[in-house]
């Protein structure tokens, strides 16, 4: 089900225990935020993916959808009424990722700018990108400067017993020889999951 959420609602119907807002948030988030938090089951989860206003991506000249947030204002917005948040960042784009980082696995310095993939930048890009990644990956700026996010926030103050924190998924091998490796994070540990899909 889809509606407009915040001053201008359409009525929707809840509970629901999961709402996703897919790059559809813009300047009204905080108003839509707090109505889909009132829809929502006890431990149900937001799901809100966006482009970063202040990505790489977007210093190099990308061109942003109008609804492009910064990851400040969304940290501010989500953690406005308490809950359980975590963040995901799936690179090299949000609808087209290889692989997904998470604020419990950022990644290193070198990581971004080994291979870069051209997607979205425009003809002639204005910065070093390589060297831009490795400037925030190194001083630990990357969730603000990472080119887009995928925010969960659980109605609630109880943490999952177990989430992944770090996803690669290899597309470019012949399928029988793609990898897909995906780090879970316990409360105790963290397990190594590589399989060939």
């Amino acid at each position: 089900m889809s509606g407009k959420l915040g001053a201008e609602s359409t009525v929707l119907s809840g509970p629901f225990d999961y709402i996703l807002f897919d790059g559809t948030l813009g300047g009204e988030s905080a108003e839509a935020l707090s109505a889909a938090r009132k829809l929502l089951t006890p431990g149900g989860t937001l799901f809100i993916a966006a482009e970063n206003a202040y990505g790489v991506r977007a210093f190099a000249g990308q061109k942003l959808g109008e609804n492009a947030l910064s990851y400040e204002a969304l940290t501010a917005d989500i953690a406005a009424e308490g809950g359980e948040s975590f963040f995901y960042f799936p690179e090299p784009l949000k609808n087209l990722a290889d692989t997904v980082y998470s604020e419990r696995r950022l990644p290193e310095e070198g990581e971004l700018s080994r291979v870069i993939p051209a997607y979205g930048f425009p003809t002639y890009v204005a910065i070093n990108v390589g060297a831009k990644y490795n400037e925030v990956c190194r001083d630990g700026l990357y969730p603000r400067f990472a080119d887009s996010f995928l925010a969960c926030w659980t109605k609630g103050e109880a943490a999952p017993e177990s989430r992944p924190v770090y996803v690669k998924y290899n597309r470019n091998r012949d399928a029988r020889y793609r990898l897909v490796t995906i780090i879970w994070e316990r409360r105790t540990a963290r397990v190594w999951l590589k399989s060939a899909h």
